[in-house]
Parts: C-alpha cells; sequence; structure tokens
C-alpha cells in the first residue's frame, strides 16, 4: 500500500496530504465537503 502526497485546499489553505493510492477522490470530496459549510 503506497502512499501519495495530494493537494487539497480547505478554506482558502493549501495542504499536502498523504493518502492511499486509490483514496485521493475520497480525500477530495472531504475537502469540499469542508469547504461548503
Amino acid at each position: 500500500m503506497s502512499k501519495e502526497g495530494v493537494k487539497v485546499r480547505i478554506m482558502d489553505r493549501e495542504f499536502t496530504v498523504a493518502c492511499r493510492k486509490g483514496e485521493q477522490e475520497d480525500l477530495q470530496a472531504a475537502a469540499d465537503y469542508l469547504n461548503h459549510q
């Protein structure tokens, strides 16, 4: 299970987050959810 760095933007701040391959879409969906709260 390799991990990749994924850039996400949450509340106008950019973060690089490590996540497992195949979980990038879930991570982006979580960031989008937070941005719309």
